[in-house]
C-alpha cells in the first residue's frame, strides 16, 4: 500500500512540473502563422537568384 501511494504521489509531483515546464517561453506567443501568398513567395525566389548571379559576376569580372 505504501509503494502504491508514493508513486502515485510521485506521479503526481511529475505531472504538476510537467504541465508547468512551457508557461514561461516569450516565443510561443511571437510565432507568425500567416502564410504568404505564391506571388510573394516566388518573387522572393526571383529576388534571391537575380542577387546570386550579381555576385557570381562580380566575383567573375575580377
Amino acid at each position: 500500500m505504501k509503494s502504491r501511494i508514493l508513486f502515485l504521489f510521485i506521479t503526481l509531483i511529475s505531472y504538476s512540473c510537467s504541465v508547468n515546464k512551457y508557461n514561461n517561453v516569450p516565443a510561443r506567443n511571437e510565432i507568425d502563422l500567416s502564410f504568404k501568398k505564391f506571388t510573394e513567395i516566388k518573387k522572393e525566389e526571383i529576388d534571391k537568384k537575380s542577387k546570386d548571379i550579381t555576385v557570381l559576376a562580380d566575383e567573375y569580372r575580377m
